[in-house]
């Protein structure tokens, strides 16, 4: 049998939930087919393999005994239980988003007219929003609408019979302050998005102009988290040369995070991260050290893992910055620690390759030959940054011939593999060559050194560059 859309969507659920959509299936209210329920229990109990042996006609026999096998029914039983399953994770949705809950219940009030509840819901929500910390964009629009619903529940004839100021019982101007907010906001977090998007598959777009929000940002006094995270990330994208964008970016960081839900955390974390590792890959070295705390700063942040994992490329670039700022026991520790956070089948590989990263900076190197022989070289960056970390542990060791062994197989798998990028294969070539250059170069003429120093410097496209510069050096 070929497995259903049904199946993947039941197959989704954990077993707390999939126990909880059973309840929903038995509840009358939800659903009176029987057979579905039947359906659902085949499907839990079945394992894809299982279900991919069966044929069609033999689970319909255990739902409807003695009935003859109908496709088309058999098709509309799994939607039937597919539209269930959709109805199922929007209550749950629900149910889970209090906030909406209590907009909901607000305007279900206002709709049946029912005044007699009004005090206790409006009590709730004024509670919710005392101890909630949330202040994104959305918590904003929520206010509004609370504000909005809250007004519209007297009729106009009660405004006017008012005694008192009406507008400043149901606060008009908290209506519009936070419809504001909400606006502006996620004009700058849209606006910032796109510009990110167009630099990085190179889309040239129309110029925004945001002089209105310039005005209305500085005429505040106030400091509206959104507003001001979204607008210095815009200003990373827009004026990067100004280094000074993104250390108060930092700061605003590390003040106001935590009142922004895990998505937005992980968006903030990403554009402050993405510029700060650009930066210094461009050479400003000054924010190796600001990147390396945004990163630790970050790991404390639900929103900067993906669905709980620590991506790899994350992993790297941490123990490269700890590297770089001369933080080897903090960056062996990170690796113990926060390698956990990989996936299963990434972790191994992760760890043990950058455990030999931490072992050459230490200028460890018998440890990093020893470390490197244990990874998996499928992935290429593994494959082509071990090489080289291999490639100058055998310098450093001066086991020239074991030296000139791995230059030799690493240009025919660079010249081989399709896989490689032709800038990739560029730059590890020039690097092979190089080193096989300073390898034979003869160490008591000086000025065949200084010839080759400005070769290399000469040269573009070179990997390991400032190693091999360093290397000269000492020869000189």
């Amino acid at each position: 049998m070929k497995i259903t859309k049904t199946y993947r969507c039941i197959e989704s659920l954990d077993v707390y939930e999939n126990n909880a959509f059973k309840k929903f299936l038995l509840s009358p209210y939800f659903n009176k087919n029987k057979s579905l329920i039947a359906l659902h229990d085949i499907y839990t109990n079945y394992s894809e393999k299982q279900l991919e042996l069966e044929d069609k006609k033999t689970i319909w026999n255990s739902i409807l005994e003695n009935k003859n096998y109908n496709d088309s029914k058999f098709r509309k039983l799994n939607s039937d239980l597919l539209k269930l399953f959709e109805q199922f994770i929007r209550i749950e949705a629900f149910e889970a988003d209090k906030k909406t809950r209590l907009t909901v219940e607000l305007k279900a009030i206002n709709n049946r007219n029912l005044d007699i509840l009004y005090n206790s819901t409006k009590a709730k929500i004024d509670r919710y929003k005392k101890y909630n910390i949330d202040k994104s964009a959305d918590h904003y629009y929520y206010l509004y609408e609370t504000e909005k619903t809250k007004f519209e529940l007297k009729t106009d004839i009660e405004r006017k019979n008012k005694k008192t100021d009406f507008t400043k019982e149901f606060n008009i101007s908290n209506i519009s302050i936070n419809l504001d907010i909400f606006y502006l906001s996620e004009k700058l977090k849209y606006i910032s998005t796109t510009l990110s998007w167009s630099k990085l598959y190179k889309i040239k777009i129309e110029p925004f102009d945001i002089s209105p929000i310039k005005k209305i940002i500085s005429d505040k006094k106030e400091i509206i988290p959104p507003i001001a995270l979204y607008y210095q990330i815009y200003l990373t994208l827009t004026e990067p040369e100004e280094l000074r964008h993104f250390l108060i970016l930092r700061k605003l960081i590390h003040k106001y995070l935590d009142v922004f839900p895990p998505k937005e955390q992980r968006y903030i974390l990403d554009s402050a991260v993405s510029y700060g590792v650009g930066k210094v890959n461009s050479g400003f070295l000054e924010l190796q050290k600001p990147t390396l705390d945004l990163y630790k700063e970050a790991l404390e942040f639900e929103g900067f893992y993906d669905a709980g994992f620590l991506s790899p490329t994350s992993f790297r670039n941490i123990v490269f910055f700890a590297l770089r700022t001369k933080e080897f026991d903090w960056a062996e520790s990170f690796v113990n620690t926060y390698g956990e956070r990989l996936k299963e089948e990434q972790r191994e590989n992760a760890k043990t390759f950058n455990l030999a990263r931490i072992a050459f900076y230490k200028k460890e190197f018998n440890q990093v030959i020893q470390l490197l022989q244990l990874v998996e070289y499928d992935d290429v960056f593994y494959n082509l940054v071990s090489r080289t970390f291999l490639l100058a542990s055998y310098y450093e060791l001066e086991e020239y011939d074991s030296l000139e062994a791995l230059i030799n197989s690493t240009n025919v798998y660079l010249r081989r593999d399709k896989g490689i990028s032709e800038s990739s294969k560029r730059n590890y070539l020039n690097q092979n060559r190089f080193l096989k250059r300073i390898m034979n170069v003869n160490q008591n003429d000086k000025s065949a050194i200084e010839k080759l120093k400005r070769q290399l410097s000469d040269t573009k496209g070179v990997a390991s560059k400032p190693w091999l510069v360093e290397k000269i050096n000492e020869l000189l």
